[in-house]
């Protein structure tokens, strides 16, 4: 049986990965989502030593599967001797990966590191105590060279010295909490760094119950258990009153056209809203009434955006336009007769919303025979995603900026980032975060924060909310820029506009990215303006989005953010072959929102 080369292992793990979980079976649960992030990295990667790390690792989570040797056999094979080409690589230790297989050592070993690094592991949580009944927090696990505090109990972590090591994560509640989306993460120690990244994770207060108040990580290296610690939590006997909310009214503002806003309907169902709408040039024409869906408004609206993003090329605008006419047709009948009336006098629409998820911007009205364009296409439209519902301000000067762009390995560069990069700095005199890693924004924007974010990264949706990619094996999710006090304080400090690039190369079809997530949580913290995208976009198109954009900004700073994004927006909607991508962008924030006050409107 020949040698395979090391890319040739590479693409026979891959074809093996269909098999895993039947050949696995229980033990799948153990060490699948090892194994699938190891092949997402080999995916991604066209860098050979890089191949022969992850080849190495996923041998490893393989090997103790008697019903794997043969497949792996091979595969091992083709490792070591890519491994005897390159003399001049140091090796790990005279072991070889076939022999290992073949002679029943079914856990591959390299020899142990000789040296090793301590570190002690925390949990912090951003409620104070006693957490009451109902509250919702955030709770981020990591270790660092400062010793156990008051409350937690464990150990010191005693790891080896490598460049770079990746710990698991399982955080484990007592029965007072209950963990929201993933209970699992991954934490990156390096030994020249004092802390590591952070697994964070959502939990919510649910009960006073006897026992132990608390919370505890686990940590897991190679699949074998690494160590743990515990953090006492005192629970409350009830929710304790919110604070008022803030409000906040702009002498001088001038109301959209056209103002609708949801909110939850108090029974507490997800599907259940009461819709509110008004027009200061048809005051006859408000009414407040119940909007009822068939299912809660995020599986609601990903029903319909997965059958677009999995549309092919040529039927994607058919996808399209038939969800935006399907979303306008779920509205209360009372809205869409009151639309009907103003729709040719009105010019802003802004929708204030504590529901996140229903992109107001892709609906198409539609009446018997009678079709206009989408509302985002027709219309300004700025949707504000806010519990309290305080409205967002209508002058945004941008005069600085940061702009996180992490340099992603082949075959995952975005071809047009650095251009992207330069020309947003240029453009505002701003200054690159790198590398870009949570540590590194963390710290600057603590430092000093900007009237402008500028965001050029890969981006997903996933259960537990919305991700973006930052540099090598760390990530940036929505929650936890709440438990980031240097983005908090940037964010409360200067009320940015950030702009979120979500891209993709080589696109043949669009990613679910998600409305909501880091634009509620900007507008959350304070930004003024957000433009994001639902779907992930073509990266050359996003280029073309924020040059356009910046530039309309230069040349005619009373013109509104969100008629910016509409003349965009429209450009996936005309011609025989229109790209999707420029229907992505959502505007959070204020239809009238400029550079400078709007001028009035004429009659």
């Amino acid at each position: 049986m020949a040698a395979l080369t090391i890319d040739e292992a590479g693409a026979a793990v891959l074809e093996l990965r269909p098999r895993l979980p039947a050949l696995l079976g229980s033990d799948w649960d153990r060490v699948g989502d090892d194994i699938d992030a190891l092949l997402e990295r080999l995916r991604r990667t066209a860098d050979v030593e890089e191949h022969e790390r992850i080849l190495a690792a996923l041998l490893e989570l393989l090997s103790p599967f008697r019903d794997l040797r043969e497949p792996l056999i091979p595969i091992a094979r083709g490792v070591d001797e890519h491994r005897r080409a390159t003399p001049a690589r140091p090796r790990r230790g005279e072991f070889r990966f076939e022999e290992t297989l073949r002679t029943g050592e079914w856990r591959l070993r390299a020899p142990p590191a000789t040296a090793t690094v301590e570190r002690f592991p925390h949990i912090d949580v951003d409620a104070a105590p006693p957490i009451a009944v109902g509250t919702r927090f955030t709770a981020s696990v990591y270790v660092d060279r400062e010793a156990l505090r008051p409350g937690e109990e464990g150990g010191p972590l005693q790891l080896p010295d490598v460049p770079e090591l990746r710990l698991q994560v399982w955080l484990v509640a007592s029965d007072h909490f209950e963990v929201i989306g993933a209970d699992s993460g991954l934490i990156v120690v390096r030994p020249d760094e004092d802390r590591s990244t952070t697994a964070s994770f959502e939990l919510a207060c649910t009960q006073l119950a006897p026992g132990e108040q608390g919370l505890t990580a686990t940590f897991a290296y190679g699949g074998r258990p690494a160590g743990s610690v515990w953090r006492q939590l005192s629970v409350g006997p009830g929710a304790r009153p919110a604070p008022a909310p803030a409000m906040r009214a702009d002498v001088g503002a001038r109301a959209a056209d056209l103002v609708v806003t949801v909110l939850r309907d108090p029974d507490g169902d997800e599907r259940h809203f009461v819709v509110a709408f008004d027009s200061p040039l048809a005051p006859e024409l408000g009414g407040r009434v119940k909007w009822s869906l068939p299912s809660a408004t995020k599986e609601y609206v990903a029903g319909y955006m997965d059958s677009f993003t999995g549309s092919t090329p040529g039927g994607r605008k058919a996808a399209l336009v038939g969800a935006g006419k399907a979303l306008f047709r779920s509205t209360p009948p009372e809205f869409q007769a009151a639309f009907w009336q103003l729709a040719d006098t009105i010019e802003t629409i802004l929708v204030v919303s504590s529901e996140p998820y229903i992109p107001w911007e892709l609906m198409i009205p539609t009446r018997g025979t009678d079709v206009r364009r989408a509302l985002g296409v027709e219309y300004a439209v700025g949707r504000w995603v806010h519990e309290q519902q305080t409205p967002p301000g209508q002058v945004r000067q941008i005069a600085d900026c940061y702009v996180i762009a992490p340099a992603y390995p082949a075959p995952g560069t975005l071809a047009f980032s650095r251009e992207e990069e330069k020309y947003v700095i240029e453009a505002f005199g701003g200054k690159p975060i790198r590398p870009a890693y949570l540590q590194s924004i963390e710290e600057t924007l603590g430092g000093r924060g900007a009237t402008l974010l500028h965001f050029i990264c890969h981006g997903e949706d996933r259960p537990g909310g919305q991700m973006l990619e930052l540099d090598p094996h760390d990530e940036l999710h929505d929650f936890q820029l709440d438990g980031m006090d240097g983005v908090v304080k940037a964010v409360r400090e200067q009320e940015p506009f950030v702009f979120i690039n979500a891209c993709k190369v080589g696109r043949t079809t669009p990613a679910l990215v998600g409305t909501g997530g880091f634009a509620a949580m900007f507008t959350r913290l304070g930004a003024r303006c957000v433009i994001a995208p639902i779907w992930s976009v073509a990266d050359d198109v996003a280029g073309v989005v924020a040059r356009s954009f910046y530039d309309q900004l230069h040349a005619r700073p009373h013109k509104p953010f969100a008629t910016i994004m509409r003349d965009i927006r429209a450009r996936a909607y005309d011609g025989p072959d229109p790209e999707d991508s420029y229907a992505a962008y959502c505007f959070y924030g204020d239809p009238l929102a400029a550079q400078v006050a709007p001028r009035e409107r004429t009659a």
